[in-house]
């Protein structure tokens, strides 16, 4: 990749890559898996990008991501550091129109590894900012999912403040199942701008993108 001769090689011979990615049903998976290795390992080249972008090569390349990568090879890091180092909406919805590739998205931004799960949370959040991906996230129907993102997002900020809110009104009965904790609600204020820079970043797209959600609904 860092080989200048490699590079205008990749561009002379990438175009090659496109009808690959498209005939998804007629090549098999190891071959669909190198066209998508060698993508996000030249993903910083402007002719990857376009071949990422491409609407008809979506299907192909969600095909390989929709399997969970437990290999030692992690062939979905590159890919996925390369398509949030993008930042591109048009090819995260072009993506995301592809059946199924709303869960493969958050099922990576929930990945317990380190290396995944940080790219894949740029991705939301990027997603966030346009209302196309938005409706494509299923924000309605993942709700719960999103807010467990938050929740691990924000899980490693320190606790400037907490604040106690009572489940019931002074006076009323205890809760049924008599656990003294159920009858207030703790909520801890955290400083999120401790964080890394990337997480801040895509928290505040996130945020961004609830409140142009709300305002359009």
């Amino acid at each position: 990749r860092d080989c200048p001769t490699n590079m205008c090689a990749f561009d002379k011979y990438v175009p090659q890559l496109v009808p690959i990615l498209r005939a998804k049903a007629a090549t098999s998976l190891e071959v669909l898996r190198s066209a998508v290795r060698l993508l996000g390992a030249m993903g910083v080249r402007a002719s990857a990008r376009r071949v990422m972008h491409d609407p008809a090569t979506a299907e192909g390349l969600m095909h390989v991501l929709s399997f969970p990568d437990s290999s030692s090879q992690r062939l979905h890091v590159a890919i996925i550091a390369a398509l949030e180092d993008m930042r591109d909406t048009g090819t995260l919805a072009n993506l995301l129109a592809v059946e199924g590739a709303p869960e493969t998205f958050w099922r990576e931004a929930h990945s317990r590894n380190k290396d995944v799960n940080g790219p894949s949370r740029g991705l939301i959040g990027t997603a966030m900012t346009s209302a196309v991906c938005r409706r494509r996230l299923g924000l309605r129907e993942r709700t719960k999912r999103l807010v467990e993102l938050v929740e691990k997002m924000t899980a490693d900020a320190p606790v400037r403040e907490e604040y106690v809110v009572a489940r019931r009104a002074a006076g009323a009965a205890p809760a049924a199942t008599g656990d003294d904790d159920d009858d207030e609600v703790k909520w801890p204020l955290r400083d999120v701008a401790a964080l890394p820079e990337s997480d801040t970043r895509a928290l505040g797209e996130i945020a961004r993108g609830l409140a142009d959600e709300a305002a359009a609904d």
